[in-house]
């Protein structure tokens, strides 16, 4: 039952994300926007209708929740679903009539949800384009040759492409507003840089004059991905979409939705990075995600404010999937929101998938006049009153199992005495009211909270491939660099984390983080080559010694160090640093010390990993 929904003045378009290197063919999701006067619009978020074609128990949903997500690499890309569906009839792609879910918002410009639909929609999708291009949209300097029309009679385009180019300025000036208050709210803004690779240019084949790049050779170049105002405007109306989804799901099923978490920072990594930036005069707290944004927003203008927020992610957990009866709750620590989903990206992740069953049945119960069981849809689900909750939803499914068992057995009964047909049993379900074929859409408590566990680790292990593509690539890139800089590219490092020995690391040590190349590497004891690496005596700090001078290890010291191209002893592909050695540490009293060339004073550390994943503090490759 797709409704269809019509536009007057505003077109749908689509903003591809650069996964891999290639144009992006598995597009999850659209945005609309249409002005109604007065300040106020219609913002639609459009998400690909996979539960449609991929019902639960098929043989391609079966296949699904095997893969339960698409593994992205730098080349290439696994998908969880057949390409027939991810690339083509799931695919939200231009000029054509897709099978959407959307979420419809009238909202006043400075983001103020007014009204709100959700169902089940045909959407004709009118441009596909990328971030970049977007983005030019905003600074005023977009090029129309550069639009992805499809189809559309020239005589049309001119229309379409002004419906457009109003549309997404719409939308930024919303999005604006709608990212200031999230981060005025408490939500955290984290990062450590992710590498993006440019490739050779060849012809596409069959293609003349086409253009695209070659991954079967090696990296021309590499660089820090930029983020612009087009991706803020994306990423704030998803995350609107899936925390309103979140929302009506918690109020109708808070025992059995898929709710995504994210736990505060781990205690053992945040308390030594508070003490140790207090030490140095950086006061950080962290003891609600609201105060830590707080004490990194004080910092605004220190120089070293990206690298501080690096040191904050490596102490964050992963967020994890979990069933709504999660007895560890369910607040959400980065955005600072008691309940949240996903909903936006069903073609490459099964959790979306099964919010769309759910949230199809609860729409639909909804719409025929039932209220939210047991909760009254002016009441919102909250981490205080959680367990209150869950318990009432337990009483009332077991009283009604109870009330159907004392049918059952008396329809059976009545079978043995009158020899009666058994009939249909389809009355027996009448006092399971909310629940009568649920389980065709939603799985129960103990099946999501299984599937909930497979997604993170299947989740985890997409991520760990897609850093080992990361690092294949950086170093061919770097293997290319040697000729022209035999003793390595130099760069700036900063210190972001030092510990001493213990029961699971011997020996003391520190890392460093090179922030133009996203990487980390830890160096102990004797790796530098021109200083040794040692506890103080307190067994609290680390120093680093020579002949003639000691100096503490303290928190973004900065250090200039190299990379070089180094295969390990196996001949995999990897690299080296090595720490250039700072001129306080040659001291005066060995003249022939300083008379030897530092790259002779300097032994290399193997980098263990380009590092994407932000809750290890010293990530090292599985070999």
């Amino acid at each position: 039952h797709h409704h269809v929904i019509t536009y007057a003045t505003a077109s749908t378009m689509v903003m591809t994300k650069p996964n891999t290197v290639g144009t992006a063919k598995d597009l999850d999701d659209a945005l609309s926007c249409k002005p109604l006067g007065g300040g106020k619009y219609q913002v639609g978020v459009h998400i690909a209708d996979v539960s449609y074609f991929v019902p639960e128990g098929t043989p391609v949903d079966m296949e699904a929740k095997k893969r339960l997500t698409t593994t992205y690499l730098i080349q290439r890309a696994y998908p969880m679903l057949p390409r027939i569906l991810s690339e083509e009839h799931c695919s939200l792609n231009a000029n054509s009539d897709k099978f959407a879910f959307s979420c419809l918002w009238t909202v006043d410009e400075q983001g103020t949800v007014l009204d709100e639909w959700m169902g089940k929609s045909v959407i004709h999708n009118y441009c596909k384009m990328s971030y970049p291009i977007a983005q030019t949209i905003l600074d005023d300097t977009a090029n129309d040759n550069d639009f992805f029309l499809g189809d559309i009679p020239e005589e049309r385009k001119p229309q379409v492409l002004a419906d457009i180019k109003v549309s997404v300025k719409s939308l930024h000036k919303i999005a604006l507003n709608l990212r200031r208050k999230r981060f005025e709210g408490g939500a955290l803004r984290l990062s450590r840089g992710v590498l993006q690779f440019d490739f050779p240019l060849v012809e596409v084949a069959g293609a003349t004059g086409k253009m695209a790049p070659c991954t079967e050779e090696a990296p021309t170049g590499v660089r820090l991905a930029q983020t612009q105002h087009a991706n803020h405007l994306v990423e704030e109306f998803m995350l609107l979409a899936n925390l309103q989804v979140a929302k009506k799901l918690a109020q109708w099923m808070p025992c059995q939705s898929m709710l995504r978490k994210h736990d505060g920072p781990l205690v053992k990594k945040i308390n030594p990075l508070s003490e140790n930036l207090a030490n140095i005069g950086i006061k950080l707290e962290a003891n609600t995600g609201y105060q830590l944004t707080q004490s990194l927003n004080k910092l605004e203008h220190h120089p070293l404010l990206p690298i501080i927020r690096v040191m904050t992610t490596y102490c964050m957990p992963l967020a994890a999937y979990v069933c709504a009866d999660n007895e560890d709750g369910l607040f959400h620590y980065g955005l600072n929101e008691s309940v949240y989903t996903h909903f936006t990206s069903p073609i490459r992740r099964y959790p979306d998938v099964m919010v769309h069953r759910a949230l199809e049945f609860v729409l639909a119960k909804e719409r025929s006049g039932e209220k939210a069981p047991p909760l009254d849809p002016s009441r919102f689900l909250t981490v205080d009153n959680i367990d209150e909750v869950t318990e009432m939803w337990h009483k009332q499914l077991e009283q009604a199992l109870q009330e159907r068992e004392k049918k059952k057995k008396l329809r059976e009964e009545e079978i043995k005495l009158n020899g009666a047909a058994a009939g249909d049993d389809e009355d027996l379900d009448i006092d399971l009211h909310h629940y009568k074929k649920w389980d065709d859409y939603v799985n129960t408590p103990e099946e999501v909270a299984l599937i909930a566990k497979a997604c993170n680790e299947a989740k985890l292990h997409a991520r760990k491939a897609g850093e080992a593509s990361r690092k294949l690539f950086f170093c061919l890139w770097l293997r290319g660099q040697m000729d022209q800089h035999p003793n390595g590219l130099e760069t700036d490092c900063f210190v972001i984390q030092y510990k001493v020995s213990s029961k699971k690391s011997k020996g003391a040590g520190f890392n460093v983080f090179i922030p133009e190349y996203a990487a980390d590497c830890e160096f102990k004891e004797n790796a530098l080559g021109w200083g040794k690496i040692e506890e103080e005596a307190d067994n609290k700090h680390v120093q680093i010694s020579t002949d003639t001078y000691t100096e503490r290890v303290q928190l973004l010291t900065k250090f200039q160090c190299y990379l070089l191209f180094k295969p390990d002893s196996f001949g995999r592909l990897n690299y080296a640093v090595k720490l250039k050695q700072p001129d306080r540490f040659k001291g005066t009293a060995s003249s022939q010390k300083q008379d030897v060339p530092d790259d002779l004073l300097e032994e290399e550390v193997e980098g263990e990993q380009i590092v994407f994943d932000p809750t290890r503090l010293n990530p090292s490759f599985p070999k």
